[in-house]
């Protein structure tokens, strides 16, 4: 009879940590000169088909501003909407040490927006046991001037 083999173990599992944080601003344009409306106030705003609220006033979606203009010459501009935004998706996976570098060539952008996600941050050691961990990322920029850094960023449990 052979002997038996050493004892196993059960690797040390992390729970789910990844939070999320996206924000939606939309701006929708539905008339040319003055008109009635929203009808039914809040629950006449619909996402997705869903309305913001149900028919008592009750939120289906939490989070949601709702600003009104009727559509007259002399309306207040809509707040939080000073600036122009455009997004460029660049879909390229990010290694380490590798450099991604995009140009901005419209000489009006004053501000740029980084995106990024991450599908895990969990390194696992040869037995299964899970640990926490970071990206850590540098954001340079060239004016024509050389490259200054910018900012660090690092995405993980805090």
């Amino acid at each position: 009879m052979g002997k038996g083999g050493g004892g196993g173990s059960t690797p040390r599992l992390l729970d789910d940590n990844l939070k999320n944080k996206q924000f939606l601003n939309v701006i929708d344009l539905v008339s040319e000169g003055p008109i009635e409306g929203p009808v039914g106030g809040m629950s006449g705003f619909l996402l997705n088909g869903t309305p913001v609220v149900d028919e008592d006033g009750n939120p289906n979606i939490h989070g949601v501003e709702v600003q009104w203009r009727a559509g007259t010459q002399t309306q207040e501009p809509l707040e939080d909407f000073s600036f122009v935004e455009k997004e460029i998706p660049v879909n390229v996976e990010v290694k380490k040490s590798t450099p991604i570098l995009r140009t901005i060539s419209d000489q009006e952008t004053d501000r740029v927006r980084f995106t990024l996600g991450v599908s895990a941050l969990v390194s696992q050691d040869d037995k299964g046991n899970q640990d926490n961990a970071t990206v850590e990322m540098l954001i340079e920029v060239n004016d024509g001037s050389g490259w200054v850094h910018a900012e660090k960023v690092t995405i993980g449990p805090g």
